[in-house]
This record gives C-alpha cells, sequence and structure tokens, in this order.
C-alpha cells in the first residue's frame, strides 16, 4: 500500500468497460446478444460500467435488464439513435455530486469536433461518492475516433487530460474507461500518459492478471489481435489488484464486436 495511515478508508471497486455496438442488425450478429450482453455484465457485477456505441434501443432493450443500476446518457451524437457513452452505477454504492459531458474539441461546451473527425466524439464524466467511505472521485467514459488519423486521437485525448488537471479535480482519484480506437504504442496513448504522469494502464499495473489480450472480435466468432479498449488509473490513489478482458463468448457467437474489460481496484482519498 502507498503511504496510507491507518485512518485511510479505502473502496474496493470493479471497473467495466464494453463497446456493446450500435448495430442491432449487423450481419453475422446473433440475436441472443440482447439477453447475451447483459447477461455478461451481470456476471461480473461491476460497480461501475462504462459502455460505447449505446444508442437507445441498445438501452431500452437490453441494457436496462441490468437490476440495480442508474444511468447516466450524457450527449447523444447523432440525433436520430441517442448513440452516446453511457455510464451505469450501482445506485447503492454512489452519491452523484455532478454528471456531464465534454466534447473532444478545441471547444468542449459546445458541440464540435476537430476538422479531421468524421464524427462528434466526446466524453462523459462523473463526480461521484462513496456511500461508505465519502471518498470521491472521478469516472470518465470515452470513445476516441476510429475514421479520424492518430494525430486527430493525439488531440482528442489533449482534451481529456485538460478536463482531469482543472483546479477543482486537482488531486482526485480519477477513472478514465473506453475504447480508444489505437494501441498502447501508438501515439495517441503514449501522448496521454505522458501528458500526465499520475496516470497508468490497469492492464500493466495489476498485481495479478487474467487475460491481456486482444479486446476486439472479428465477424463475432473470433478474436482480433488488436487491444483498443482500456481502463486506466491516477495510480497515486488507486491500486490495481486485478485486470482481464472477458471472453464472453456463448454458443460459437459474441454478442458484439468488442470484448468487456474488467479491473478490480482500491481507491482511497
Amino acid at each position: 500500500m502507498k503511504n496510507q495511515s491507518t485512518a485511510t478508508k479505502i473502496d474496493c471497486l470493479k471497473i467495466m468497460s464494453y463497446n456493446v455496438l450500435l448495430d442491432f442488425y449487423k450481419e453475422g450478429r446473433d440475436p441472443s446478444f440482447i439477453v447475451e450482453l447483459p447477461a455478461s455484465i451481470r456476471e461480473q457485477a461491476p460497480d461501475i460500467l462504462g459502455t460505447q456505441e449505446t444508442v437507445t434501443d441498445m438501452h431500452d432493450q437490453c441494457l436496462s435488464l441490468l437490476e440495480g443500476y442508474s444511468c447516466f446518457k450524457g450527449e447523444a451524437y447523432t440525433e436520430n439513435n441517442g448513440r452516446g457513452n453511457y455510464v451505469y452505477w450501482r445506485a447503492d454504492k454512489f452519491n452523484v455530486l455532478e454528471a456531464g459531458h465534454r466534447y473532444m474539441s478545441d471547444t468542449p461546451t459546445v458541440r464540435s469536433k476537430y476538422e479531421k473527425s468524421r464524427e462528434y466524439r466526446g466524453f462523459n464524466y462523473l463526480f461521484l461518492e462513496s456511500c461508505e467511505t465519502g471518498n470521491r472521485f472521478l469516472f470518465l467514459n470515452l470513445h476516441a475516433d476510429y475514421r479520424a488519423d492518430e494525430d486527430t486521437r493525439v488531440l482528442q485525448l489533449k482534451t481529456v487530460n485538460a478536463f482531469l488537471n482543472e483546479e477543482r479535480w486537482q488531486g482526485l482519484p480519477a477513472i478514465i474507461v473506453g475504447d480508444f480506437n489505437s494501441t498502447a504504442h501508438q501515439a495517441s496513448i503514449s501522448t496521454f500518459l505522458a501528458d500526465n504522469p499520475r496516470l497508468a494502464i490497469t492492464s500493466e499495473v495489476a498485481e495479478v492478471t487474467g487475460d491481456t489480450g486482444a479486446t476486439l472480435v472479428g465477424g463475432f466468432t473470433s478474436k482480433i489481435p488488436y487491444v483498443f479498449d482500456y481502463i486506466f488509473v491516477t495510480k497515486d490513489k488507486i491500486n490495481t489488484k486485478y485486470y482481464s478482458d472477458i471472453d464472453n463468448i456463448k454458443n460459437g457467437k459474441y454478442p458484439s464486436d468488442h470484448l468487456p474489460i474488467v479491473a478490480e481496484i482500491e481507491l482511497f482519498n
């Protein structure tokens, strides 16, 4: 444990990130995903879950099957289906002190995007307080633009660090999850970490790891050897006990074109 007094209060939390794929009717997708996807989430029982490519139908027909969770939808990037990065949390475990959205652009508080970004992209954030310990922390959920170039994703993640470095959040524990559409060796991730030395990738600092391989799926039947999905934490206030991606294939089919990932953490103020 890192310089903690005996009076330190610790929250043991399970964090999950999952790109659930907005397309209900994508070729090759088994209709049973409507049941299997929330079932695989319930099996992990996360305290907080960030989903990407979530649309209104996905929430109403699928993720609403999760019991005991509250949801923050934030801003929609498309008007026709409510597409966004939803956040779900155990309603009995946290008080929400603030919830909001920022666009990943030079003007993050208004609907905007970088010139080379094909779509509006941003992140939802929650400022949470643990009901058990009173510990306060930030949770961010994002989806970087896969149609943009790497330079644009660098800029998008710089807006995330700018938010984390705002005076009101100084020193707070933070958890950042999402589909970053880059590998750890590419510029957007390496720059993101270099710009904020507090941050660590949970798969790299976890005391115990399960599967740390691919998080992408091809044809809903097999893994593609890329990791695009991450859980980052501020390592000065959060210890990562365990990390794994979840191989949730059933009857030869994955529910989405991404695997869910989980991290078990100890958070303290």
